[in-house]
């Protein structure tokens, strides 16, 4: 079984890079669809502090479920996670503690400028993890 985080954002790069999947047989699949949620503490509805605003968690996990059931659909077996924190560490994070084969991910293609002033989840990424990655544009 090929062990593939998935790091969903749901740009177009990222619907593009769910094609990417078929390159293996489907039931030689075992995907972990991770979407990392930015952003600071909040509350909930009861006033507790979290992580992440409980609403924008709950709309990244219907994404994430609407997305499963469509692989499953493929015969890809996929489970979803909604983690709080900055992509380029919560992606690696992930991948590391599950033991993943494989990140997928798409990739916006910045200018050289744009990383400079936004930087580059896909670079990063790159730079400091050593399972293997594959992007999507």
């Amino acid at each position: 079984m090929l062990k593939v985080v998935f790091a969903y954002d749901e740009s177009l790069q990222a619907k593009k890079a769910i094609d990417c999947l078929s390159w293996w047989p489907a039931n030689s699949l075992n995907v972990i669809l991770l979407t990392a949620l930015r952003g600071g503490p909040a509350l909930n509805e009861a006033g507790k502090a979290v992580d992440c605003d409980p609403q924008e968690k709950a709309r990244a996990e219907e994404i994430l479920n609407r997305l499963k059931e469509d692989l499953a659909m493929r015969g890809i077996v996929a489970v979803s996670q909604v983690v709080a924190g900055d992509p380029r560490d919560v992606i690696i994070d992930v991948a590391n503690q599950v033991s993943a084969d494989l990140i997928l991910m798409g990739t916006h293609g910045r200018s050289r400028v744009g990383k400079l002033l936004l930087g580059s989840v896909a670079a990063s990424i790159l730079a400091e993890c050593d399972i293997p990655v594959v992007l999507c544009r």
